[in-house]
């Protein structure tokens, strides 16, 4: 339970950040792309720099999948959560 949780508030909170940052319609991308690319960085770290000697099968491509994808919903609904508290409908729209 530890460890999702180490996927998954971090990635919440960058898509407050995102959600708090970037006023555009493209930012909900952002929110679900930085945790997903974040992880595969810190998974490939761990499967190629920090590497043991012991040859077995890497399963880095399942983690990815399955933990990729939790931490880019993660951003997104901490995107879209921040949004819906602070209102935020759609700033794209021209001011009339």
């Amino acid at each position: 339970m530890n460890l999702w949780m180490m996927i998954l508030l971090p990635s919440a909170l960058v898509g407050v950040c995102c959600a708090f940052l970037f006023q555009k319609k493209w930012a909900i991308f952002l929110a679900g792309l930085i945790p997903w690319l974040g992880f595969l960085a810190v998974l490939l770290y761990s499967v190629y720099i920090q590497s043991y000697d012991a040859m077995d099968a890497s399963m880095w491509p399942i983690a990815q999948f399955f933990g990729g994808n939790a931490a880019a919903f993660a951003g997104v609904m901490g995107f879209v959560a921040t949004r819906w508290f602070r209102g935020v409908k759609n700033r794209d729209k021209p001011a009339e």
